[in-house]
This record gives structure tokens, sequence and C-alpha cells, in this order.
């Protein structure tokens, strides 16, 4: 990161930022050419270790891509503000954001509970969950297994 000064490395900072964000853009290689697609998610955080989780159809453009190359990148923003200012040239955003990098894969069957219940607990202050058996069993469960992750803050 270019802006050191704006870089946030504390976990618990990371996390506080992701927690407040509605999605995160999921970005998957197409041959030559970047596929994004905008997602929602749950993570977890356990010894440093980043893995953060997706639902599917078990089709379509985004399943075929990671299938081919399982490389993905990441990156979700929240808090931001507009920063006015008299010139064009001096209006800014104020914002934090997330961004990293990994490998997705698919969830085998036995733990797609564990990622459905990350997803929830993102967007649910409920403490524990019931998932309709049926529904389990054909959602497509992903999971991105962070290797880089960095967090940014502006905020003027």
């Amino acid at each position: 990161m270019r802006r050191k000064d704006r870089e946030i490395t504390d976990p618990s900072q990371i996390r506080r930022i992701m927690q407040a964000c509605t999605h995160l853009n999921l970005a998957l290689c197409d041959g030559d050419t970047p596929y994004i697609i905008p997602m929602n998610f749950g993570f977890e955080e356990e010894d440093g270790k980043w893995t953060i989780y997706f639902h599917s159809a078990g089709i379509g453009t985004k399943i075929d891509l990671l299938r081919k190359n399982p490389q993905a990148a990441f990156a979700m923003t929240a808090t931001t503000r507009l920063i006015e200012g008299d010139l064009a040239c001096d209006y800014s955003m104020a914002y934090e954001s997330v961004c990293g990098k990994g490998r997705i894969e698919i969830v085998p069957d036995g733990e797609k509970i564990r990622g459905l219940t990350a997803v929830m607990r993102q967007y649910s202050a409920a403490e524990s969950f019931v998932f309709d058996e049926t529904v389990v069993r054909v959602t497509t469960v992903l999971r991105l297994s962070v290797d880089a992750i960095t967090g940014k803050s502006l905020d003027r």
C-alpha cells in the first residue's frame, strides 16, 4: 500500500470494518479478463487466518470460473462520506475498506452449515440458526482462504 499512514493491519480493526460491510466484491479470473461480482458474505478469523464464506447456486459463471482458476481477490467498503471542497480536486471520500486475495473452493456437504452460519452472523444478531436441510442440500457454499488481507482508512 502506497499510503502507509492509512493502512490498517490490526486484526481487530479489520474485523470491525468487515462487520460494518453489507457486501463484498469478489473478483475471479476469466482468462485474461477479470470477472467481478457483488456477494453477501460471512467470515471467520482464527489465529490470524481469515476465511470468507459465500452461498451460491451450484451452476453459473462464477462456479465455472473458480473451477478453472481458484485464485480470487476481494474488496469491501464501509463508512463512506463525501468530503466537499472549494475546487473539484479538493473533493474526496472518507471511507474504510478491506481488500485481500486468496484461494476459493466449494465447501464439502459436511461443512456447509459452518459457512452458512458465518454468513448469517454477518447480517443477524441471532445467536443460533436453524437451516432447512432441503435448501442446504441444493445450496453451494464457497470458502475463500485468505492469503493476504489489509485495511485502509481515509477519514478527514
